[in-house]
């Protein structure tokens, strides 16, 4: 009898530890990884139906304290017709409200600035400013085309270039595709800024879609767009030029032409540009020539005593996000979606740590590879991952923490 109190008790003690989230730092050595959980919900979950409604979570920002995030929730189960929705919260709360766009609209994109919030809307082509202060809404009355039948018109990004609002939009009218990138002015008119696209998108197949983009990034006083089929394109105030195009990631042996080249994220660090493609990781760093890139997602491993190498990398399969805090580069996407550290700001070139899983997985689901990250955000010190399955929330100071024991590779 005492020998199995005795067994019980030495269970109990290390179920104890494992349960254990206490802040000292004596809770782990040298080469230990830490107990802390520093993944915590920012208190937005998805519900079990987001597969059939779309109402995971695909968009952050803020203004001052105040936090926005859209989710993509869609109007039937199914369906392609887009409904989604806003939350805003107060930093540090995880209280969230729905901010409603005004006549029942639903928004498609959202941007902030100094001003507030600037609002696109799904298929009907508008324009909203919110006011956070005020809650007030302002209609910006933004251009549409003549638009018969069943057809509609959708805000695909909003941009800013010094200090100028910019709409991309694009949609259908009838059977054909149209799209026009539009400039508000000073006397709130707005100008038509549409450039001539690439005659040789990605896919031949694609050679009738017009110009439009979904996402966009200031560096050095230009405006640098990314494309679904034509690459990426910078706009200097006067008139777009085409970037050439990233190669592909040097460690993929497939021929993937159009794909990996496809740019899906983008953002400014330490006066760099880069940009994140569509397949296999490809993470690029555009020169000071505005023409030629430079991998930084993987790096060549040679075998111990051999003349054999290969060609190593950590990164998301698909890399949708990526953000800056001003000293780091995050990385996220899916397969997997736990956001990544880029070393190469740490003495370890072209390297990348995933941040402590710890966390991230939702209750009761060890295996957490499927999930997605759409969108991340530094606010001071914490990061924001905007997830399929919920938005996450990381204190930045505990970077060095949470890395230990990540290996930089595959």
């Amino acid at each position: 009898m005492v020998r199995i109190i005795i067994i019980l008790l030495f269970l109990f003690c290390l179920s104890c530890d494992r349960l254990h989230f206490g802040s000292s730092d004596d809770d782990w050595g040298e080469n230990k990884k830490p107990s802390k959980t520093y993944w915590k919900s920012a208190g937005l979950i998805a519900p079990a139906d987001r597969n059939k409604l779309g109402t995971g979570f695909k968009e952050i920002e803020h203004i001052g304290n105040r936090l926005f995030v859209m989710d993509a929730r869609i109007r039937a189960e199914y369906s392609h017709y887009h409904n989604h929705r806003i939350y805003t919260s107060i930093i540090g709360t995880n209280v969230w409200d729905t901010l409603k766009v005004p006549n029942g609209v639903a928004p498609y994109n959202m941007k902030a600035s100094e001003e507030g919030l600037f609002v696109g809307t799904y298929w009907t082509g508008e324009m909203w400013l919110y006011k956070p202060n005020t809650e007030e809404w302002i209609n910006l009355n933004a251009p549409k085309p003549p638009i018969s039948g069943n057809s509609g018109l959708n805000i695909y990004a909003i941009a800013q270039h010094n200090g100028n609002l910019i709409i991309s939009t694009a949609g259908y009218d009838s059977a054909t595709a149209i799209a026009n990138v539009y400039l508000l002015q000073k006397d709130s008119s707005w100008l038509n800024i549409s450039p001539p696209y690439d005659p040789m998108p990605f896919d031949s197949a694609k050679m009738d879609v017009p110009f439009h983009f979904f996402k966009s990034a200031e560096w050095r006083g230009n405006l640098f767009a990314i494309t679904y089929y034509y690459g990426v394109w910078m706009y200097d105030g006067i008139s777009w030029r085409h970037i050439p195009n990233p190669p592909a990631p040097e460690w993929s042996t497939r021929n993937y032409t159009g794909g990996a080249r496809k740019a899906r994220s983008i953002t400014v660090h330490k006066d760099r540009l880069y940009v994140g493609q569509y397949y296999f990781s490809g993470i690029h760093a555009l020169q000071d020539n505005l023409s030629e890139w430079v991998a930084v997602d993987s790096i060549r491993v040679d075998y111990p005593d051999t003349d054999s190498a290969y060609i190593a990398t950590i990164t998301p399969q698909h890399v949708w996000s990526l953000a800056s805090d001003g000293e780091n580069l995050f990385a996220a996407g899916d397969w997997s979606a736990i956001p990544m550290l880029y070393m190469g700001d740490r003495g370890e070139p072209k390297g990348w740590k995933k941040i402590d899983r710890d966390g991230w997985c939702p209750d009761g689901q060890f295996f957490c590879n499927g999930l997605v990250t759409y969108d991340m955000e530094a606010i001071g010190d914490t990061l924001y991952a905007v997830a399929w399955e919920g938005v996450y929330k990381f204190p930045i100071s505990k970077l060095d923490s949470a890395i230990m024991g990540q290996p930089s590779y595959d």
